[in-house]
């Protein structure tokens, strides 16, 4: 059985049966460490099946967001495309100590 929810204007955006896929991106270890936290603090009362559920619930609650305030409340549509990958601000490269594969810039894998 699938269920599917509603972004207010009761276009679907998202049901039980869809294809799972891995993505990666860059996320700094502050957020990551303060998201598994929380996750593991109140995995229970959020009835979170894994820290990817809680991380596409929160993905969706900003996409609705924006959804709400940039296009009447209806879902962006879009498809299987890669998204172009991003260059890291140099901050964050001199930070983390990167230099090498990926040139001075390093490059993000957006999906």
């Amino acid at each position: 059985m699938s269920t599917t929810a509603s972004s207010g204007t009761g276009v679907p955006v998202m049901a039980d049966d869809d294809e799972r896929n891995s993505v990666s991106f860059y996320l700094r270890s502050s957020v990551r460490q303060r998201s598994r936290a929380a996750f593991e603090a109140t995995k229970h009362h959020e009835s979170d099946r894994s820290w990817s559920d809680l991380m596409e619930k929160a993905l969706v609650a900003e996409l609705e967001r924006r959804e709400a305030l940039y296009n009447d409340g209806r879902p962006y549509l879009g498809g299987p495309e890669r998204l172009t990958p991003g260059r890291r601000p140099r901050s964050e490269i001199a930070s983390a100590g990167e230099q090498g594969e990926h040139g001075e810039t390093g490059a993000a894998v957006a999906q």
